[in-house]
């Protein structure tokens, strides 16, 4: 709070501070003799000297402290905004910021005397002076530790030098001052003793603003926070008060903004944008400091090496900007399964890294990773779409996987790479997973090169007419005749195929050579249908819907002839979009067959709904149809419901004739399986059928024939 103020003072607060000090001196001259005036003046030009130097020091100091940011970033506009504002003061000439290799960052004012730039000082110091000028000089030095602990809060603190700034200072205020005290010194003594006392309680009153604001700004140089003037004194020290105040707030407030931002550019640099989870860079140096500090307590982490299941078919099928939005789902669901003492990080597109740390045993790490895939199964819930999602996880534990970043990273991406093999789960690190990775990278290049030299061939196998035994059509088989293995079915390279790239080629070869060979057999006057079991994951059936008109149109196809079979896992991973697609497939005269019905996924409601023609029920139904009574009324209510929903109805893997007789018994339409044929090849398969079933429009022509032979 300022003092209560007499009226005296007020009225002399009044003037400006040129015209207080002007009274001071007159007081002076009149009590000093022209004796003690002329010592008086000496002493006085000596204190005005070194006090000018001091403050020269100060200054510089000062200047020296704000310059730090705008040297640290080399930053010419911020070194401006530093210059202007110090420029402005009394005897204040010039200012040169130079960076640490002496290279010109921001000059301001005159020129600099001849040898001012010659001096590298350690500390603010006089380079130079002049009859007229004086050059003061001083390093910038940096908190290399304070800079660094957004990076690694473990290094110690070292400074380093940025550069240096020099001020040059006129001697203007000076000269003028012992110009007036000598010009004046026969005055001053004859009033010395009379008014001494007077003269020194006058100028304790009139300096005290000056000490005061001296004082602060001594303590704003040192302060992390901002500190304002508030001290009473008249008109000039008032201005004074005012720009020192605006000068720290636009300094504190510039300050707190280049900390903003470089906390804002060091969280970029170590965080994902996306999720907001730390990237693979702070990941690296996350398990750094964790194997140091838990080489030294003896203790164990976790390392959950997570990639998401099918995951670029969501965003073929719906869009990057759906699948960004699943990615954030999926990293909140992720943080609900671990402590804060964990870590997780986005490494790039769908692979996460989860780290638990200081674990209790294996059991308990089996146990997050089973909650996390139960978590990913649920439903994500986006534009009223249901999105099923899984994720395979691979783990290595330090120290029994490895005592370095390295290897814990290689062993995890091992076990997840085996994880991949039937996903929707987890799998520990075992010594030997990496020969089995390369076993499967070798089997994908094998793979890959006998697409490309069309080692791969369709086997048919036929479908018969339960009522008639008629041939009614055949099932397009996969098979792959590798040179050194012979041939190898479907399952043990199909589910390879769908974790790489080459899925959608071998979609294309399937269906094109299918066509190809259903074309031939119609044109040869052979009406039978061709079923062809392709992978129709979202973004490939949406584009057979494209592909598929090409080839019909190509080949002039009957309608009904071509019938796609999906199985109901396809259906489970994204219904919706699945239903939706095979819909306008079936439009173009495309069938549609359920393939493996009743295998575990089926909903009668969803039933009802799907764009089915044909429902093929698993083989589990058919192999103990002759001992169990409850298989064959199984079998009967879904020929019943088939029939209700006006499907036809196919029995795969029958292999005995009572098979055959009790699913004619039950109504069945058509049955495939050993009991007629194993699949042949093409050759093979129109030797042995097609010349012996006439179908089509000799078909009652074959009927006959088999009543006689009969």
């Amino acid at each position: 709070m300022r003092p209560e103020q007499s009226k005296l003072f007020k009225w002399y607060d009044r003037f400006g501070f040129n015209v207080q000090v002007s009274a001071i001196f007159m007081c002076a001259i009149l009590v000093v003799g022209l004796i003690t005036s002329v010592l008086l003046t000496r002493v006085s030009s000596t204190l005005i000297y070194e006090h000018q130097i001091q403050q020269g020091l100060k200054l510089t100091d000062f200047m020296a402290r704000q310059a730090e940011v705008a040297l640290l970033f080399e930053s010419a506009e911020v070194a401006s905004e530093i210059a202007n504002s110090i420029i402005d003061l009394p005897d204040v000439r010039a200012i040169s910021i130079k960076t640490h290799k002496l290279e010109e960052l921001f000059l301001i004012g005159g020129r600099f005397p001849q040898g001012s730039f010659g001096v590298t000082p350690k500390k603010s110091v006089l380079v130079n002076e002049s009859h007229n000028t004086w050059v003061f000089s001083a390093p910038v030095y940096s908190n290399q530790g304070e800079q660094n602990q957004f990076i690694d809060s473990f290094n110690e603190e070292k400074k380093f030098l940025l550069g240096y700034i020099s001020i040059l200072v006129a001697k203007d205020s000076q000269a003028q001052l012992i110009r007036s005290i000598t010009r004046n010194h026969l005055w001053a003594g004859a009033l010395l003793v009379m008014f001494l006392v007077l003269l020194m309680w006058v100028c304790s009153r009139a300096l005290r603003p000056i000490k005061d604001l001296s004082n602060i700004m001594a303590s704003a140089q040192g302060s992390e926070e901002a500190i304002f003037c508030d001290v009473y004194g008249p008109k000039d020290i008032a201005q004074m008060q005012k720009a020192f105040n605006t000068l720290m707030k636009d300094l504190f407030d510039r300050r707190n903004q280049l900390k903003k931002a470089a906390q804002s550019a060091v969280k970029l640099a170590n965080h994902d944008s996306l999720t907001g989870l730390p990237n693979r860079a702070y990941l690296m140096q996350h398990l750094q400091l964790l194997i140091n500090r838990s080489v030294n307590e003896n203790i164990m982490f976790a390392v959950l090496f997570l990639d998401l299941d099918h995951f670029k078919a969501v965003n073929d099928t719906m869009g990057h900007d759906s699948g960004d939005l699943l990615l954030k789902a999926v990293s909140e669901r992720l943080q609900t399964h671990v402590q804060d003492r964990d870590f997780i990080a986005r490494l790039s597109g769908d692979e996460f890294t989860v780290i638990l740390d200081n674990i209790r045993d294996t059991k308990f790490v089996v146990a997050i990773a089973e909650k996390i895939c139960h978590s990913l199964r649920r439903p994500f819930l986006f534009m009223r779409h249901e999105i099923f999602l899984t994720a395979s996880i691979g783990i290595s534990i330090f120290p029994n996987d490895g005592s370095d970043i390295k290897d814990l990273m290689k062993h995890a991406d091992s076990a997840m790479f085996n994880a991949k093999a039937s996903r929707d789960g987890f799998c520990l690190y075992k010594p030997g997973m990496e020969m089995a990775m390369s076993r499967r990278l070798e089997s994908e290049r094998e793979l890959r090169k006998g697409i490309e030299q069309n080692q791969l061939e369709l086997f048919y196998q036929p479908k018969f007419d339960l009522k008639d035994a008629s041939l009614v059509g055949a099932e397009a088989l996969l098979r792959w005749q590798h040179p050194t293995k012979g041939l190898i079915g479907p399952d043990d390279f199909v589910p390879l195929a769908e974790e790489s790239d080459l899925i959608e080629e071998l979609n294309s070869w399937v269906l094109d050579t299918g066509i190809k060979q259903l074309c031939n057999w119609v044109n040869a006057g052979h009406q039978l249908t061709l079923a062809l079991n392709l992978s129709l994951k979202g973004p490939i059936v949406r584009q057979l819907k494209e592909t598929i008109p090409a080839l019909l149109n190509g080949y002039q196809l009957p309608a009904g002839a071509l019938e796609l079979e999906v199985t109901e896992s396809n259906l489970i991973s994204q219904p919706e979009l699945i239903m939706s697609e095979l819909s306008k497939i079936r439009q173009l005269g495309v069938r549609i067959a359920l393939d493996d019905f009743g295998s575990g996924y089926s909903s009668l409601n969803r039933l009802k709904q799907l764009p089915v023609d044909v429902l093929k029920f698993d083989r589990l139904f058919i192999q103990d149809i002759e001992k169990d009574p409850k298989g064959a009324s199984i079998v009967e209510s879904i020929v019943l419901l088939a029939k209700a929903l006006n499907m036809q109805t196919v029995a795969e893997g029958v292999e005995t004739d009572r098979q055959r007789q009790i699913l004619e018994d039950l109504q069945c339409d058509t049955y495939q399986g050993y009991l007629a044929s194993k699949p042949l090849p093409a050759k093979d398969f129109e030797e042995q059928f097609l010349e012996e079933y006439k179908v089509g429009k000799d078909s009652e022509d074959s009927k006959d024939s088999k009543d006689s032979k009969e």
